[in-house]
C-alpha cells in the first residue's frame, strides 16, 4: 500500500492526478476535469508529467505524457522515445 499524505492544500490530490494521467488513465476516472487539456495550466499550452518506475532489480522505465491543450492531445515517450499507445484500462473489481 502506497500512502500520499500532507495537511490541506500541500498538493496531494494534485500528486495522484499526476500518476494516474502520467500512467494514461481518462481524466473522467479522477472526477476533476473531463478532457486532459483542462490540466494545462491557465495561459500555457502544454503540460508535462513524467514518473519513474522501477523494478526489484532497479531497473527503470520512464513514462512521460505531454499534454496539448490544442485538441487534448497527448505524446508518450517511453524511455525519451516517442511512442503510439494504445491502453486497454479495465476497471474491474475482484471478490477475494
Amino acid at each position: 500500500m502506497n500512502l500520499v499524505i500532507g495537511p490541506n492544500g500541500s498538493g496531494k490530490s494534485t500528486i495522484v492526478c499526476a500518476i494516474c494521467l502520467g500512467l494514461g488513465y481518462p481524466p473522467t476516472v479522477l472526477g476533476r476535469a473531463t478532457a486532459t487539456g483542462d490540466y494545462v495550466q491557465h495561459g500555457k499550452e502544454s503540460a508535462e508529467i513524467e514518473l519513474e518506475l522501477a523494478d526489484e532489480n532497479d531497473k527503470t522505465l520512464t513514462i512521460k505524457r505531454k499534454l496539448s491543450k490544442e485538441k487534448n492531445a497527448s505524446t508518450y515517450y517511453i524511455n525519451g522515445i516517442s511512442e503510439v499507445i494504445e491502453f486497454n484500462i479495465r476497471t474491474e473489481r475482484h471478490a477475494e
